[in-house]
């Protein structure tokens, strides 16, 4: 949080909000492209790079273009990528924070849920975990 002072007294002055958009992923519509809402890009400053990066939850970036069709702004080229190595599932809710321009970060959440998706590793320890308690389970 950014601070200030105003006058005599020690006022704290939040941090204006980055600028953000949300999306619900459904592979029929957004497999090869997703469309940016144009509530976004009025909203930015100064027009969106040719090539943006989206940063997923891990911290790994990817590069996409941005391109302008028929009037609608998508991520293009690049983004079928992005939505198959971050295993994008139908239904999950993206939110994209645009952090400055032309980066993007992405908070995933899984469909009709609000927990960001796991790393292979903790979901392999907890399928581990589920069966050993289910075994622990049989033997009560």
């Amino acid at each position: 949080m950014a601070q200030g002072y105003a006058g005599a007294g020690n006022a704290v002055v939040a941090a204006a909000p980055l600028p953000n958009f949300t999306r619900l992923f459904f592979p029929q519509d957004s497999s090869n492209t997703l469309q940016i809402p144009e509530r976004f890009i009025v909203e930015l400053d100064r027009p969106l790079p040719r090539i943006c990066s989206i940063e997923n939850h891990h911290g790994a970036v990817w590069s996409v273009f941005s391109e302008t069709i028929d009037g609608k702004h998508y991520f293009a080229r690049g983004w079928f990528r992005f939505a198959r190595e971050n295993a994008l599932r139908r239904g999950d809710l993206l939110i994209f924070t645009y952090e400055r321009h032309g980066y993007f970060v992405l908070k995933q959440y899984w469909a009709g849920t609000r927990f960001p998706p796991f790393d292979m590793a903790e979901a392999l320890c907890m399928e581990n975990d589920e069966i050993a308690s289910s075994a622990d389970d049989d033997d009560v």
